[in-house]
């Protein structure tokens, strides 16, 4: 089914539930307006909350935001710089500025980089009262927060939080939100958390296997991957080495599965590498010095293919702690180097069009992912399950 369809049928479903209400006009206006105005607006009128709870109009929402966002070539950022959490809006001629407060809430600098999905955020907090830090999930946009189950992988405080490794997705199956994570010393014993419930549950046959918490768990279309990666240390500096394999985790029926990396004679560039999500693809990011390799894994007809796009940057990047890539959008690459941030748009062929470097990031920051609008609330996902959602003070 094409998307311009299926558009259609998620108007029609939202007009036959609120007949009364001029939905095109209505969905027109909405759609455009931020999600922390949409819950302010769930307070006019029961209909109005009934309408943007409504799982069609989320989805709806997410698309047409999603859409916006890409059109104008803006940009919702999320990084961390220590132990705060910081987000930022970039426009299409680089201007930055800071949309939410910052965040005091990483219990260390070395706490694992959980990307946020669909508007929810996962992260290690302070621990006040104990040897453990909490494990929160946080919806930024409504300022809202939760204190999630301990599970058995979060050891005394006195361990580095590096050892631990965290995944964050959505099962598009259930519908449901999961975390998956383990200890450093103990990968083969991967525990997952369903949002919602109160025990974690032991999962077998895989493990959790990758190295630096700067490699991040990535959530693309129902599946955590992950990249392992061989590590040396030339001259004291940690680097990124040549990725063995990339795993998957399907959070649906909770299975470990492999992709095969680009092999050699495809041009695979054997040095710096991430994962990311590329408009809901699977992207492998891999580089030396000015030139990058932005892998997209695409499948036609039930078989997987990466394919390739080389850019040349017109700057170096080198293979230090901070330095990274995340593709916004196909001919849109964020790129940090060097501690400068840097918006670069190419075309087909991976020639350069445009660089902008961005003023008004902290330069020291690591880069979480991208951040989206999404309508949903730890409400609508915990209901009135033991434990109390926190409202957050700014």
């Amino acid at each position: 089914m094409k998307k311009g369809c299926m558009k259609s049928n998620k108007r029609r479903k939202i007009a036959k539930s609120y007949p009364r209400i001029p939905s095109d006009n209505l969905l027109d206006i909405i759609s455009r307006l931020p999600a922390k105005s949409l819950y302010r607006f769930k307070c006019v009128s029961k209909e109005w909350c009934s309408l943007i709870q409504d799982q069609n109009f989320v989805d709806f929402y997410s698309d047409c935001r999603r859409k916006q966002h890409n059109e104008a070539h803006s940009i919702r950022l999320l990084g961390r710089l220590c132990s705060e959490y910081y987000f930022y809006f970039i426009d299409h001629n680089g201007k930055t500025s800071e949309i939410l407060l910052s965040f005091n809430g990483a219990s260390s600098f070395t706490d694992p980089l959980v990307p946020a999905c669909n508007g929810l955020f996962c992260y290690l907090g302070d621990c006040y009262n104990g040897d453990f830090p909490n494990l929160v999930v946080w919806n930024p946009i409504a300022s809202e927060y939760k204190i999630l189950p301990k599970p058995d992988f979060l050891h005394p405080i006195t361990n580095p939080c590096s050892l631990i490794k965290l995944g964050f997705g959505f099962d598009i199956v259930s519908r449901k939100y999961k975390l998956v994570g383990c200890h450093a010393y103990s990968p083969w014993h991967v525990q997952v958390l369903t949002l919602g419930d109160t025990e974690w549950r032991t999962i077998k046959g895989g493990c959790i296997d990758k190295v630096d918490f700067r490699d991040k768990i990535i959530h693309v279309n129902g599946a955590l991957y992950w990249l392992s990666t061989k590590r040396f240390h030339p001259n004291r500096e940690i680097v990124r080495g040549d990725p063995c394999k990339i795993t998957s985790f399907n959070l649906a029926e909770e299975q470990f599965g492999e992709v095969l990396v680009p092999d050699d004679a495809m041009g695979f560039v054997n040095l710096g590498h991430w994962l990311c999500d590329l408009e809901g693809c699977l992207c492998l990011i891999g580089y030396d010095n000015k030139m990058l390799d932005l892998w997209v894994l695409k499948t036609n007809n039930k078989q997987q293919q990466w394919v390739n796009t080389r850019i040349t940057l017109p700057f170096e990047m080198s293979l230090k702690l901070l330095d990274t890539a995340i593709p916004i959008q196909h001919g849109e690459i964020l790129v940090q180097s060097k501690q400068i941030f840097y918006l670069c748009r190419y075309d087909q062929e991976g020639n350069m069009l445009k660089t902008i470097e961005l003023e008004g990031l902290p330069k020291f920051m690591l880069v979480v992912g991208k951040y989206e609008d999404y309508m949903v609330t730890l409400r609508d996902i915990f209901g009135n399950s033991d434990g109390a959602i926190l409202k957050l003070s700014w």
